[in-house]
Formats: structure tokens, C-alpha cells, sequence
């Protein structure tokens, strides 16, 4: 967002458009330019309402409203003006520290710290991003004013977008890998159900008596030793015939979902958000949420009991393995594996991790909080990088979420935050176990279904009279279940 402002000098009053994330001292180096004033060899100031304003300050923190005036003053410079400013310069490179003169501009720092002027880059100093064709035309201290410190963090353009690049080209491979494993899945299970339904029909065929057919005529479409050994269905006194476990088995339906999760791999993954539509959750029927007064004072009772439940005094045993999940600010989801070893694990080692696979410029300036409430920040002093996980108190269980944070905030700074490189799996944050869990959600098997398979054979007329009861009694709502 840009603003105007009114700058006069020596009467003579003009206009000038700068970025609201410009600070004053670029605002000073504009104007003298503007005014053709030789900037290397005058120094300037300006002043509203008779006020001299702080270099720098971003003119957004400051009180200046669109059109305000500014009044220009220029005085030349003194040797004694010029000093010396402790540069910490941060690249792909590493990162290094020079005393440099604060008359530098942008372009001879670079060279200072061997970079490469040729090529397209951005710095960031401050809240400011300053593109490499202003490099020449700006000095150090327009930019950051009269401090003895300052943070330079410097990029290629080139380098940047290659990295963004690759991250799409793999997102994009995933999500033609995923349909057309989809596609191939639901083939097989198109054939299968295909192939099972004809299994069906020919056993129906096999088994199936007819209920009206006398006992001469059974035999006489039978062999007679072929009839002996051929299980007959019994028959009550009514002419019903009892159904079998057969019979119920065909009944099942044979689309219930079965959740198989991914064998766990050291492979970090990350999972990135994905940019489809995401898909509509299982939403439960109404009747899921019937309950009776009766059911909710039993409801009730188990709730008080577990309370009153002492609980025995037993060794927690260390993980058998580590799955800890870092969730960024852009939405994106880091998981680190443990498996092998997991006793031996230490801090360092996953803090280790976790730098190889950030970008250069986010390494050493972050925080890690516990992914759930209180949301306590984890100590990440050097002491701590030599104990191992299973002794400290947030990571005593196999799955761990924590939240990845910059240690200052800079609303700026949106991301990729993780680099991607070949040891790591890209995948749709919509592939994330528990979202593929939840759109099944209503394909699972029913509970009493499965009973009604696992008693075996049951009776019509036992059935009949249970009938009754069971208007009598409302089910147990799916969502009360307790083993």
C-alpha cells in the first residue's frame, strides 16, 4: 500500500508516492534524489510539524496520513558522520558477521560478503524487502539509520522460485499418482464385487429347496446319494424354514469400509494443503443421538463410577516409536519419524532433523510449542539437546504435535518455510490418516451387524417373540458405546 506525500524544500514544495513499508530514511533518500541533491555527499532530515522523524521508523508506524507535509532539510557531511555498523549477513551460504562503514551502498555490502551481483536477488533488512536492480542507489545507513547492529538476510531470486517450483512439479506428480491408484482400486473392487455376486447366485442355486416341493418330488430331482449327503434346511410344523448362517452371510453388505493404515516409515513427510475443493465429511443421522432418560442416568452412573475408579500404580513404558507432527504457519504439516532406537533418541537429534529440512533463512530463529492447550513453548537450550525424548515430559507418548513458530512475528513472511528435497515425501494434507478415516466414517461396519454374523444359526421363532422387546427398548445410541 502506497501513500503521498507534500515534501518541501527551500519553498519549493513537490509530491512523492513511497510504500507505506518504507522507513523514513528511504523516504529522505527519495526526496533528495527528487530535489537533485548529491546524497553522498549531504546528509537530510524531515520534519512534521516542526518535528524531526525517526529514520528508521517504517512510515506505517508512524502518524503520517496521506498528503501530509514534510519539510526537507540538507546539510553536508562531516568525516566524523560517517561510522561503523556490525552487519550480520545471512544466505544459502551460512551466515557471517563484518564491521561495515554505513556509507556503503547495498551493492558494494554484497561484494563485501562475496555475493554474486549478477544474478537477481532480494535482501531483507528490517520489514523491508529491497529488489537487487535498487542496490546501487541505496546505502546502509538510508535503510536502517544510526544503530551499531543490523540483521541482513540476503536471496537469489532464481533459487526461490526453483524451490517453489519443484514443491508444485511434486504436488503435482502426487495427486496424478493418487487418482490413478484410485482409478485401479476401484477396478478391483468392482471386479471382485462382480465376482463375488456371481458366487453368490451359484451357491443360492445349489442350496435353495423350494418350500412348496413335496418330499417325492425332492427325491425325485435328486440322486438318492447325492440326497444323503446334502444338508436339508429344517422345516417347522408352520412349513418355515429356519434361514442359515449361509443365508445371513449373503446379507451383508459388501461395500463396508476397511481403514488400513500405512506402514510407518523414517521417510519424513510433509503434507501440504490441497487446493481442490475438500471433500464433504460423514455427517451421523438423527438417530444416532436418540437416548432415553434411562440411558442417560446409566450414563451418568459410568461417568461417576470411572471417577471413583482408583487407578494402579503402574510402569509407563517408553514409546516403541516417535511420529511427531510440526505444524507451520502456512497450514503445511511436517511429520518426523522414529522407529529404530527410539530409547536413544535425543532432543538434538530431532531439532537436527528438523533444520535439514528448513530453508536456510528460517534455521536458529524459531520456537516449538506443544500442538494443545496450555501451549507451552519447549525449552530448546543446549542442555536440553542432550536428553533423550522419552525423559522429557512432553514427548511420553508415540504420536507428538507441536507448533513451529518464527521467534519474532512477522506477518510478512508467508512461506514455503521447508525445502524440498529428495529424502522427503510430498503429500495432499487431505492423504492425512485420520481425513481419509473421517470420509469413511459412514462406509464402517455396524457393530450389530457383525454380532448378528458371529452368533450363527438363528431362530425365526425366537426372533419373532424377541420382537416385542425390542420396541420396548431403545438401542444404545452409537456414540455411548463403552467396552
Amino acid at each position: 500500500m502506497s501513500i503521498n506525500l507534500n515534501i518541501t524544500y527551500q519553498q519549493r514544495p513537490k509530491k512523492i508516492t513511497i510504500s507505506k513499508a518504507s522507513t523514513i530514511n528511504q523516504l529522505v533518500s527519495e526526496s533528495l534524489t527528487l530535489f537533485k541533491i548529491d546524497s553522498s555527499s549531504n546528509n537530510g532530515r524531515l520534519l512534521h510539524n516542526d518535528k524531526v522523524l525517526d529514520g528508521s521508523l517504517p512510515i506505517r508506524l508512524t502518524n503520517l496520513l496521506n498528503n501530509s507535509k514534510l519539510v526537507l532539510q540538507s546539510e553536508p557531511k562531516s568525516a566524523s558522520s560517517k561510522f561503523d555498523i556490525n552487519v550480520k549477513f545471512m544466505s544459502d551460504q551460512g551466515s557471517s558477521v563484518k564491521k561495515c562503514s554505513s556509507d556503503l551502498s547495498l551493492l558494494e555490502l554484497v561484494k563485501e560478503f562475496n555475493g554474486d551481483v549478477t544474478k537477481p536477488s532480494n535482501m531483507r533488512v528490517l520489514n523491508l524487502s529491497i529488489q537487487s536492480d535498487k542496490y546501487a542507489s541505496t546505502s546502509l545507513v538510508s535503510i536502517v539509520g544510526n544503530v551499531n547492529n543490523v540483521v541482513i538476510r540476503f536471496a537469489y531470486e532464481n533459487e526461490k522460485q526453483e524451490v517453489e517450483k519443484q514443491q508444485q512439479e511434486a504436488i503435482r506428480l502426487h495427486i496424478e499418482q493418487g487418482k490413478l491408484r484410485k482409478q485401479k482400486e476401484e477396478e478391483q473392487a468392482r471386479l471382485q464385487e462382480e465376482s463375488e455376486r456371481q458366487q453368490q447366485h451359484q451357491n443360492r442355486q445349489h442350496v435353495h429347496i423350494p418350500v412348496n416341493e413335496t418330499k417325492s418330488e425332492v427325491q425325485d430331482g435328486v440322486d438318492k446319494t447325492e440326497a444323503e449327503n446334502q444338508e436339508p434346511k429344517p422345516v417347522l410344523n408352520d412349513g418355515d424354514v429356519h434361514p442359515t448362517v449361509k443365508d445371513d452371510v449373503e446379507a451383508e453388505p459388501h461395500n463396508a469400509y476397511v481403514y488400513k493404515e500405512d506402514d510407518i516409515k523414517e521417510t519424513p513427510q510433509l503434507f501440504v494443503p490441497s487446493k481442490a475443493p475438500q471433500q464433504p465429511l460423514y455427517d451421523n443421522p438423527d438417530e444416532d443421538y436418540e437416548m432415553t432418560l434411562h440411558q442417560a442416568k446409566a450414563y451418568q452412573n459410568a461417568i461417576r463410577n470411572s471417577a471413583k475408579r482408583k487407578q494402579k500404580d503402574k510402569v509407563t513404558a517408553l514409546p516403541s516409536k516417535y511420529q511427531i507432527r510440526l505444524k507451520f504457519p502456512d497450514a503445511t504439516i511436517l511429520q518426523i519419524n522414529f522407529i529404530e532406537k527410539v530409547d536413544q533418541v535425543k532432543f538434538g537429534n530431532l531439532v537436527r532433523k528438523i533444520d535439514d529440512l528448513l530453508l536456510p533463512e528460517f534455521i536458529n530463529i524459531y520456537n516449538l510449542k506443544q500442538g494443545y492447550p496450555p501451549f507451552n513453548t519447549i525449552d530448546m537450550s543446549y542442555a536440553n539437546n542432550n536428553e533423550f525424548l522419552h525423559n522429557l515430559p512432553d514427548f511420553q507418548q508415540e504420536r507428538i504435535v507441536l507448533i513451529w513458530e518464527l521467534q519474532k512475528h512477522d506477518l510478512n513472511v508467508k512461506g514455503p518455510f521447508v525445502k524440498n528435497t529428495a529424502g522427503l515425501s510430498v503429500k495432499q494434507s487431505e492423504d492425512l490418516p485420520e481425513r481419509v478415516l473421517e470420509r469413511h466414517r459412514g462406509e464402517l461396519p455396524d457393530d450389530e451387524h457383525k454380532k448378528k454374523n458371529s452368533s450363527g444359526i438363528t431362530n425365526q421363532g425366537n426372533s419373532e417373540k424377541d420382537d416385542g422387546k425390542k420396541d420396548k427398548k431403545s438401542r444404545v445410541p452409537k456414540w455411548l458405546k463403552m467396552k
